[in-house]
């Protein structure tokens, strides 16, 4: 009996494949496989920033002032409107991307069993989490500022309003803090980096970083994005649990947003010199927390690509499909229309 006969045609009439050649067979079989969730992953990422753009339209076409006349109503129903928004353009693109991924490419369902590692880790793995993604947010902050420097650039960011009613504030929590800690995590480490998981934890935790990274549709939110990614997916790779990322990002929005109500209400210096004890104090109970983790060896080195294909093939053939250098192009535009470079606007002269 042929032994290849369940995997390719073979009648008998030729002779049947080499090793060589079966490997080759195997490696092109694995990389259409990554090309097709490659696709599928920027095709996710195109359709949250497609959906969100044409929504936003026909919202601005239907209510032109938005939150311009600074009423807390107008803001209130700004956030609630932003907030059904982005639950209908990044939730549908990646539930469709999920089930084709699982149904047509067999891939692993969502881990959202609790957490296998035990209440001891998973406690360490929660604190270390938060505190080093709101590192990384120093880091990447402190990056921008750097190149700013250097360049002569200026990233121009856009101000949120913050509602002052109760009803606001809830709102607000529930479009900056719940909401995107689990759809977000729900898209990245549940969709995307699942699915590539079999090729390495690594290359799972590198390409669901970088697309976490497109998925924000700048380079100056890009940095953190690509580092807390690494985090969140550990994580989630760690515990076993999507659940641990969730409780991260959540957390680590919601001390963010609670900072800047605070900032919001008391004065700069006292709201600066929370901010600072704040951050200092979770910061350190992070870097801490992973040091315990570390000493313990409870931090194990992720899982191996378990395939035929080399984990260099992996990456390039992820990385360079059309759809995935198209979602990168756009990034550079809508860079481009976040920056101000006062050299070349006076070289062109332009105002």
């Amino acid at each position: 009996m042929n032994p290849y006969q369940n995997q390719y045609p073979y009648n008998g009439s030729t002779a049947a494949p080499s090793e060589q050649q079966f490997l080759q067979m195997q490696q092109n079989q694995e990389k259409l496989h990554i090309k097709r969730l490659s696709w599928g992953a920027a095709a996710a990422v195109g359709g949250y920033f497609l959906l969100a753009n044409l929504l936003y339209g026909l919202f601005f076409l239907i209510y032109p002032s938005g939150t311009s006349n600074g009423t807390e109503s107008a803001l209130i129903l700004t956030y609630s409107i932003d907030l059904l928004i982005t639950f209908l353009a990044l939730i549908l693109p990646f539930a469709i991307i999920y089930y084709l991924f699982t149904k047509q490419l067999k891939a692993p369902p969502l881990p959202l069993n609790k957490p296998f590692c035990g209440a001891k880790t998973e406690t360490l793995l929660l604190i270390g989490g938060i505190g080093l993604v709101l590192l990384a947010s120093y880091v990447s902050s402190y990056l921008s500022l750097f190149i700013q420097m250097m360049t002569g650039m200026e990233f121009l960011y856009t101000d949120t309003a913050i509602p002052s009613s109760a009803f606001g504030i809830i709102i607000y929590y529930l479009r900056m803090v719940i909401f995107p800690a689990m759809a977000e995590e729900f898209a990245m480490r549940g969709v995307i980096m699942q699915s590539l998981r079999r090729w390495g934890d690594t290359f799972a935790l590198a390409m669901s970083s970088l697309v976490f990274a497109l998925m924000h549709g700048n380079m100056v939110q890009a940095p953190f994005a690509l580092l807390a990614g690494f985090i969140l997916g550990y994580a989630v790779i760690r515990s076993g649990s999507l659940w641990t990322s969730i409780i991260i990002h959540m957390i680590n929005n919601g001390v963010s947003v609670t900072l800047s109500l605070i900032a919001a209400r008391e004065n700069e210096a006292m709201g600066n010199l929370v901010t600072v004890l704040v951050s200092g104090v979770l910061i350190v109970a992070g870097i801490l927390c992973f040091a315990i983790l570390f000493k313990q060896r409870k931090l194990p080195r992720p899982f191996p690509n378990r395939t035929m294909l080399p984990s260099r093939i992996c990456y390039q053939t992820f990385i360079l499909t059309i759809p995935m250098i198209l979602v990168l192009l756009y990034m550079i535009g809508q860079t481009l229309m976040m920056i101000k470079i006062p050299w070349l606007e006076s070289l062109v002269g332009w105002n």
